[in-house]
């Protein structure tokens, strides 16, 4: 498959969708809205808030995640205590970041889509935004629940010349299971 009408995008977007379901359902966040084209969208969260972006790259992709959350429902939304941290919610925030962006890796693999991931920078501050370059594409997805909300952003650049496969081969992951490789 070629990226001719975004086929590619649409694909990526779908895998980095499914993967954020999979990590944010455990803290009961529920997908609320998805902006497809989110280069006007405002990516500012109000007040004190934590900016977790990582990128993720192959031959002819380019791929950066965003979260941004404000302190407040971090605090609420984080599953290991009552009272955490600032520093607990910064990493914890990290952490979903690296867990989406690799989950995601491990489903491109079966399009025989490699990428290499970084490791997540975050950002504590007032009004954080996330950008990326201007040619990327940019989606936004808002996760909520009762207890506070989440909000993503995915930067993608595909290159005119990239391929992947049509249909997913699960046997190109090596994975058996969730979290679980296979080596040969």
């Amino acid at each position: 498959m070629n990226n001719a009408k975004g086929a590619i995008r649409e694909v990526v977007e779908g895998l980095f969708e499914k993967a954020s379901c999979e990590i944010f359902n455990p803290v009961q966040l529920a997908l609320d809205s998805i902006v497809m084209d989110a280069s006007a969208c405002t990516k500012q969260v109000v007040g004190d808030s934590v900016l977790s972006v990582l990128s993720a790259s192959g031959n002819g992709i380019k791929i950066l995640s965003s979260i941004n959350a404000s302190i407040s429902d971090l605090q609420s939304l984080f599953p290991h205590s009552d009272t955490p941290s600032i520093d607990e919610v910064r990493d914890w925030c990290g952490e979903l970041n690296n867990q989406i962006v690799g989950a995601a890796k491990n489903h491109l693999l079966a399009y025989d889509c490699k990428v290499m991931m970084g490791l997540p920078t975050l950002v504590q501050g007032e009004n954080l935004a996330s950008i990326g370059a201007n040619e990327a594409s940019v989606s936004k997805r808002v996760f909520n629940s009762p207890k506070g909300q989440i909000i993503t952003y995915l930067a993608t650049v595909i290159a005119p010349g990239l391929e992947i496969r049509d249909t997913p081969d699960d046997a190109l992951t090596g994975l058996n299971t969730s979290g679980e490789l296979d080596f040969f």
